[in-house]
């Protein structure tokens, strides 16, 4: 019985350490914008035009950093991260 203690106390334990793993988007340069969306359900939309380019933002609030995905025609073609919310500016926008 003390065993079966110990192992469930030592299963829990390592469970619990898993919940302190931060999140982090899941992405590959091409995916399209639908998959992106679907992997990454938190991203905010923070930028679009009329040429059909979008950037999105995640935010990690364990490190306190944004990262930024520029879309071009539905396809992700960069990625790029920053400390500020609106640091997605500074992506080259051609």
């Amino acid at each position: 019985m003390r065993k079966l203690l110990l192992m469930f106390l030592l299963a829990t334990t390592l469970m619990g350490c898993n919940v302190i793993q931060y999140y982090e988007p899941k992405f590959t340069i091409g995916m399209t914008e639908q998959e992106f969306k679907k992997l990454n359900g938190s991203a905010v939309q923070v930028y679009g035009d009329e040429k059909d380019m979008l950037i999105y933002r995640t935010y990690n609030t364990m490190t306190e950093n944004f990262k930024f995905f520029r879309f071009s025609k539905q396809k992700l073609v960069q990625f790029s991260e920053g400390v500020y919310a609106d640091d997605y500016k500074l992506l080259s926008l051609e």
